[in-house]
């Protein structure tokens, strides 16, 4: 129920079609690859094509143009491989590319835009969280109705996905802060997990009232 919860989500937000193909790099043996790479695409419209070494820059890039691949899921640092080893009309079908697991450096993301003409897209979440909570939606992947709102922000992991919460929380009084103040990020959902195996006394710690403790600290701001 939490992966597919999750995948549910993602669904939701990127509009995924049967028109999109999705280049898949990530293992399986953690929830990043377990759910978005391999159950996104088996609960949903798009294809998949896979390569198991996700450092292989150059097959992954002739993958990606013979296969017509619309979308990438990967992380800051194979993207920076990518970056260097990729041509431009490998890449060409390309339209959407998440990162996720490392912040995005500014750097990497302009410089992907400048060669390939799109930026990779940022979002947030841990294996707790099945695993994703948050993140940018690129323009293009928008529904008309909702162009008004606010989908990308750079220097910010996005907005919470559908069906979930995210609230920030005073680290000494446990109290819940409003907009624009720093505290401990808490999310609830039907994505967090129901505890660490056989380890009740921390998976109390870690869920409280049904909100999971990221350890992290955030701001929640108007958007």
């Amino acid at each position: 129920h939490n992966i597919a919860s999750n995948v549910d989500a993602v669904i939701e937000l990127l509009r995924l079609t049967a028109i999109d193909r999705l280049m898949g790099v990530l293992p399986f043996f953690h929830a990043f690859g377990f759910t978005d790479t391999l159950w996104l695409p088996l609960s949903s419209e798009p294809s998949a094509v896979y390569h198991f070494n996700p450092l292989d820059a150059r097959t992954v890039g002739s993958l990606i143009e013979k296969h017509n691949c619309t979308i990438l899921i990967a992380t800051p640092t194979f993207l920076r491989s990518y970056l260097k080893r990729c041509t431009v009309a490998e890449m060409k079908s390309m339209n959407l590319v998440i990162v996720g697991a490392e912040k995005l450096p500014e750097d990497l993301r302009l410089a992907f835009r400048e060669k390939f003409g799109f930026e990779p897209t940022e979002g947030y979440g841990t294996t707790e969280m099945s695993p994703v909570a948050s993140f940018n939606v690129p323009e293009s992947r928008m529904a008309d109705d909702a162009k008004l709102e606010v989908g990308t922000k750079h220097g910010t992991v996005g907005r919470v996905i559908p069906g979930c919460s995210a609230a920030v929380f005073d680290r000494e009084t446990g109290e819940m802060l409003g907009e624009d103040q720093e505290g401990l990020l808490k999310i609830k959902g039907p994505n967090i997990m129901l505890g660490y195996l056989n380890q009740p006394e921390k998976t109390a710690e870690m869920i409280q009232d049904g909100w999971y403790n990221s350890g992290d600290m955030a701001i929640i701001d108007e958007d």
